[in-house]
């Protein structure tokens, strides 16, 4: 209706319009969810389908944008897919890898919805090489790492050797001998260690020398430390030496014959340690003996300690002894040949050792057995447990062997040489040991460190302090 203010009007006709339908109006698809893997995923196939949901509130027939990479902020478009919410990776991806993936999805008038950014790591390369690192000469010495997860290691080229995490030298240090005893790292970062030259070694971190002591022979003997930072090591003067911290004698207790064992300390500080003369020792922190054990033959294997204090050595005798901490004997059991190797204990009670024969053996805090696998060469490599249960020893064929706590063999890795380093297994799974052509190997394992339990390794723990209850 128009007016002009003077009287005069028009009326217009009627028009009308229909407002467009709800049905009309295209919506966006929801956001992609639910991912397979799932965001997060470890361990996941190098070939693996990804999956998701999403749905489109019109019915719509949607298109996926698959984006992928290892750099969540730079993701490249590699596939389109039409009406699937799959996509299986066909090439094979890398060992090890956290990979980054999105969906966009859209419904072809317009409308799309970007989802989240997933993402999952791939499986690691389990049982092969992650590198190692070539020394002089053989290593039948045992690794210990440090808090930083520097790697220490003695060779027979006289040096002790400090390797970083990513496999290269960190520094090394010449002694006067070779170096047969394993590293033991103190709370402090200090690392000691023995030599053929007979003197103990006291390593600042920088690798300098702290102090040394000279004893009256070989120092195969690998150091261990009491709660108070003495450190007991054997020699083959056949004493056993308690030394300070500083470097000076606090005392040494003479025994038979040489001491290539390497002690263990219990809980109430008593020192365990075996030697050639046949008899296990147990030596008050005074240096007084508290009690000696006789077995049939000569001792190098070190002892291990039971969460109830029983104490677990091998003889060349064969027999695998349990002595209880007044010094009785618990139990015995007979191996199929002489054990030089160390026993190690699971977080159940039971024992694992290996034997001269090559047998690898399982037992129970009872002292039967409970399975045997039999590598058919000779072990004095002592066995370390993971967290996961495998158990983790060498033999004299260049095997190191993986085992699940029913006796199957789960993988086996071959070094270069005889292995009588015992292995040792740091929290992220990498497993290191040393192999008599002089290498230090680092290998994948899914084991997420060592295993809880009162011995889970040759010197209680990887800073190899073989000191009860010291984590």
């Amino acid at each position: 209706m128009a007016k002009d203010g003077k009287g005069g009007e028009t009326a217009g006709p009627v028009w009308n319009f229909t407002t467009v339908s709800q049905q009309q109006v295209n919506r966006s698809p929801s956001a992609p969810s639910n991912p397979n893997p799932t965001d997060g995923a470890t361990n996941v196939s190098l070939t693996p389908t990804l999956s998701w949901q999403c749905s489109d509130p019109d019915g719509d027939i949607l298109t996926y944008n698959i984006y992928f990479g290892t750099i969540p902020n730079f993701l490249t478009l590699v596939r389109r897919v039409h009406g699937s919410t799959s996509y299986q990776i066909k090439t094979a991806l890398n060992h090890g890898t956290r990979y980054y993936w999105k969906i966009i999805a859209t419904d072809g008038k317009g409308g799309e919805t970007a989802g989240p950014v997933w993402s999952f790591t791939t499986l690691l390369p389990i049982g092969q090489t992650k590198w190692r690192y070539q020394t002089g000469d053989s290593i039948h010495s045992s690794p210990a790492i440090g808090p930083d997860g520097t790697i220490y290691i003695g060779s027979e080229d006289d040096y002790l050797y400090a390797i970083k995490p990513d496999g290269t030298l960190k520094w090394k240090l010449k002694t006067g001998g070779n170096v047969f005893s394993s590293p033991t790292v103190g709370v402090d970062g200090t690392i000691y260690v023995g030599s053929d030259d007979q003197y103990v070694y006291a390593v600042n971190p920088n690798g300098t020398i702290k102090w040394k002591f000279l004893t009256g022979g070989e120092v195969i003997s690998s150091p261990s430390i009491g709660a108070d930072g003495t450190i007991y090591v054997g020699s083959n003067d056949k004493y056993v030496y308690a030394l300070h911290s500083d470097g000076r004698l606090k005392w040494r207790y003479q025994t038979g014959g040489e001491v290539s064992s390497s002690p263990a300390i219990g809980a109430d500080g008593t020192i365990y340690v075996g030697s050639s003369d046949k008899y296990l020792y147990a030596i008050a922190t005074n240096g007084t003996l508290r009690w000696r054990y006789q077995t049939g033959e000569f001792i190098t294997s070190s002892p291990a300690i039971g969460p109830d204090g029983t104490i677990y050595i091998g003889s060349a005798d064969r027999y695998l002894y349990a002595i209880r901490p007044d010094g009785t004997l618990k139990w015995r059991y007979l191996a199929d040949r002489g054990l030089y190797s160390s026993p190690a204990i699971a977080s159940d009670g039971s024992i694992y050792i290996g034997d001269y024969e090559g047998s690898f053996h399982a037992i129970t805090q009872n002292g039967t057995r409970m399975w045997v696998y039999r590598t058919n060469f000779p072990i004095v490599s002592s066995p370390a447990i993971g967290a996961d249960g495998t158990i983790y020893v060498g033999n004299h064929a260049r095997y190191l062997y993986a085992f699940d706590s029913q006796g199957n063999l789960k993988w086996r890795y071959q070094a270069g040489g005889v292995l009588a380093s015992s292995p040792a297994i740091n929290s992220d799974g990498t497993i290191y040991v040393g192999d008599a052509v002089g290498y230090l190997y680092a290998i994948y394992s899914d084991s997420p460190g060592l295993t809880v339990s009162s011995w889970p390794k040759f010197k209680h723990n990887i800073r190899n302090t073989g000191r009860l209850g010291d984590m």
